[in-house]
């Protein structure tokens, strides 16, 4: 192995003596003063979102924002408390949908100048077995049609699809989704985990040079666990062009070795180190996935490693559960026999963990978006 270069050296970023901990939304302007965002505790999401409308959509949008929200979580009830497997999924996609729907009139896309389409379609390759042979078809907006997945892609993302069409196997769809990655892993035989846990991303800075730069750190036993070497850690998970591995004598519990990988590039300040917070954490935060918890640490982040056969296909956290809610209640609706069979074969056991326990996490990961906040559980006590 090469020699690795020494870390730059620098202190964690601190705003009135308090630890700048990593989110996607780090600091809020209060005119023209920016200052660092508390975690908000919250049992109910919904009134988050609500409050956001409110605050956030422009005037002319925000009836209809606020219909669209209804509506969502209307559908989300009757999703939580249908006793039939099969109800589930086309409830929980009109949920999502409706939600897509009011945070892109917030973000003032205003998507009711037209009728718009869902913008994706579920296709099968004729004579495949059911989910092995599909894929989901994903159109842009363009000045014909307003797509609503590409018009969220926009809004989350600040960019869409690149293509006027694309394709999303559900085979490559699958292992992106967090919760119930390792019965994926199981059911694809592949012991080989694509999710590697974070231990911290470091904001960190140098008052000498006014320059900050961010360190992830991650234990050695969990990359040997998923025999993953270093450098496929940083080539896989997309990072490979703003990261890289520097030397490391830290431990962290138990004494577990910690490696560290550290921004190639720092960013400058003027006055303050958290002024330029916004622009660091952007370089971040496509590349990772968030699994939000009611206990400490609240939110846990996740490197995707993905397969080089499989770039195309790499969507965002909320962008991936939006697809496959798609595919599954359009399967659901049209062919519920067939979402039957898709149940007792070998992604039976995946398919269930994803429809139990990723639309409550969809919902904290799309009020953080409507609040521009790091919205969590609230904890248990």
């Amino acid at each position: 192995m090469p020699t690795l270069p020494a870390p730059r050296q620098g202190n964690p970023i601190k705003s009135k003596g308090r630890l700048v901990t990593f989110s996607s939304w780090p600091i809020s302007e209060d005119g023209t003063r920016k200052s660092i965002q508390p975690r908000i505790f919250a049992t109910n999401p919904w009134t988050i979102m609500r409050a956001s409308v409110d605050t956030r959509c422009p005037d002319s949008l925000k009836n209809a924002a606020h219909a669209f929200l209804v509506q969502a979580e209307d559908y989300y009830k009757a999703a939580s408390i249908a006793e039939i497997v099969a109800a589930k999924p086309v409830l929980y996609y009109y949920c999502f949908l409706n939600l897509a729907k009011s945070y892109v009139l917030i973000e003032n896309r205003n998507i009711l100048i037209k009728e718009p389409y869902h913008g994706l379609a579920e296709k099968n390759v004729i004579g495949s077995k059911v989910i092995y042979g599909a894929y989901l078809e994903a159109h842009r907006t363009s000045a014909k049609n307003i797509n609503i997945f590409d018009e969220l892609y926009i809004a989350i993302n600040g960019t869409g699809l690149d293509v006027e069409k694309k394709e999303y196997p559900i085979m490559h769809l699958l292992p992106q989704i967090l919760q119930g990655h390792r019965l994926w892993c199981q059911a694809s035989d592949r012991h080989k985990e694509r999710f590697v846990s974070m231990n911290d991303i470091e904001l960190m800075c140098n008052e000498a040079t006014k320059s900050i730069w961010a360190n992830i750190t991650i234990y050695d036993d969990d990359l040997s666990r998923h025999y993953t070497s270093h450098k496929d850690l940083i080539n896989k998970s997309g990072l490979d062009d703003s990261f890289r591995e520097v030397r490391s004598e830290r431990t962290g519990d138990n004494k577990r070795k910690l490696l560290v990988f550290q921004s190639k590039q720092e960013l400058f300040y003027r006055q303050r180190a958290i002024d330029s917070l916004p622009e660091l954490v952007k370089k971040i935060c496509n590349n990772v996935w968030t699994n939000i918890l009611s206990t400490q640490p609240y939110r846990k982040y996740y490197l995707y490693l993905l397969p080089k056969n499989e770039k195309k296909s790499l969507l965002p956290q909320l962008l991936s559960i939006y697809a496959i809610f798609f595919y599954f209640g359009s399967v659901t609706r049209y062919r519920p026999h067939i979402f039957n069979k898709a149940l007792k074969n070998v992604y039976g056991s995946q398919i269930q963990e994803i429809i139990t326990n990723v639309p409550n996490q969809f919902l904290y990961l799309m009020a953080s978006q409507f609040a521009k906040q790091e919205i969590t559980k609230a904890a248990i006590v």
